[in-house]
């Protein structure tokens, strides 16, 4: 059967042009309604942006339509532009890959080709999203109901850190554990803080975690994401993500209880993705915050100095560990955090975890798509 083609490959942009004529908008008015820039809408309305998931939420505010119903019509237009043969095809699908994947990170961890030949791109990039391909359209969609932008991370870009979640599940894929266990994980998540003194504590926990049946993987961020660590399913078991992105040992066991926090009371109740970033954006993040709090005694840490105004000596730090038995990496950093302590103040307290995460856990070298070209580490 003949497959025809419409006449013309109506973009977005004719849409939105039909909505503003029946309101009697200009694209400046459409602008203020959205609060975006103006060059935002015109780069749209000329079919130089696409229509991502943010945007696609905006329109449909103001029009009524769907977010689905712009996303639709965006990866309709752009699925026409490459079935037809469009000259600047090629050109635009790079332009595509360079807006979801930060190209030049993922050729120097080879997640992509070491190649300058721009057709070994586009190849490169299906490989690496595997069956059904590099698909941005897709990519889009599925961002929207995964991240909750920080207020503060002005830089986050979602489709990097879909990125780094899809290497995570490759890095994840590798991990051989037993059947998962919530009361190994309760237990553990309850004597964390024990663990914490141990000079084998960070081993001892990685050792742990798998014996409850659940994966951890070492996976360095990639740029703009700002993300801390992740945790997801792989098949029926959890998998905790760490980025060590500060690589301090108090950001470690922090990141690591916030994750068992949402392993019990996020991802059994069927949430996708849980990406940890900088700051809570959500009333799950600040939940998970609350038992990663508990399971920390930060509480007891900050009831003991909560009366002293006065500088937080050496003696002072050592004495709260001791008696709470907890990481005096945990005590320093949790005044630092609540500027009970100045940053530089104790750093020594504060060693970096990389070199006690255990090797089996970096995985990259083996799951990037081209490490064979050379070798490769997170660390």
């Amino acid at each position: 059967m003949t497959a025809y083609k419409p006449y013309k490959n109506f973009a977005p942009s004719d849409y939105i042009r039909d909505e503003l004529d029946a309101r009697g908008w200009t694209q400046k008015d459409l602008a203020d309604v959205l609060g975006v820039a103006p060059k935002t809408i015109s780069a749209v309305m000329r079919n130089k942006q696409s229509i991502t998931a943010d945007m696609a939420l905006l329109l449909s505010k103001a029009f009524g339509e769907s977010a689905e119903y712009w996303m639709n019509l965006e990866a309709a237009y752009r699925s026409r532009l490459l079935a037809v043969g469009h000259a600047n095809t090629d050109v635009e699908r790079r332009a595509l890959i360079y807006q979801h994947m930060p190209v030049g990170e993922l050729r120097h961890r080879d997640w992509l080709r070491q190649s300058r030949n721009m057709s070994d791109l586009v190849k490169d990039a299906d490989e690496f999203w595997g069956p059904g391909g590099f698909q941005p359209q897709l990519l889009d969609v599925a961002a929207a109901p995964l991240f909750r932008k920080s207020t503060r991370c002005t830089t986050y870009r979602k489709a990097f850190a879909l990125a780094w979640l899809h290497m995570a599940r490759q890095c994840a894929a590798k991990v051989a554990v037993g059947a998962y266990d919530r009361h190994a994980v309760e237990l553990l998540t309850k004597n964390l803080s024990t663990l914490t003194v141990r000079a084998d504590g960070v081993s001892e926990f990685v050792r742990l975690l798998a014996q409850a049946g659940v994966k951890f993987v070492m996976l360095a961020p990639l740029r703009e994401t700002h993300l801390d660590g992740a945790c997801f399913m792989d098949g029926t078991n959890p998998v905790v993500a760490y980025t060590g992105r500060y690589g301090t040992v108090d950001h470690f066991w922090f990141t690591i209880a916030h994750e068992l926090a949402h392993i019990l009371d996020h991802l059994d109740a069927g949430e996708p993705v849980l990406f940890d970033l900088e700051e809570p954006t959500s009333g799950i993040e600040e939940h998970a915050d609350r038992g990663a709090l508990a399971s920390l005694r930060i509480p007891d840490i900050l009831t003991r100095f909560a009366k002293s105004d006065r500088y937080m000596r050496r003696q002072d730090v050592l004495e709260c560990a001791r008696t709470l038995n907890v990481s005096p990496a945990i005590v320093v950093g949790v005044l630092q955090h609540y500027k009970k302590l100045p940053y530089r103040s104790l750093a020594d307290l504060k060693p970096s975890v990389l070199p006690l995460i255990p090797a089996s856990a970096d995985l990259e070298a083996s799951a990037a798509p081209f490490g064979e070209q050379r070798g490769c580490t997170c660390r």
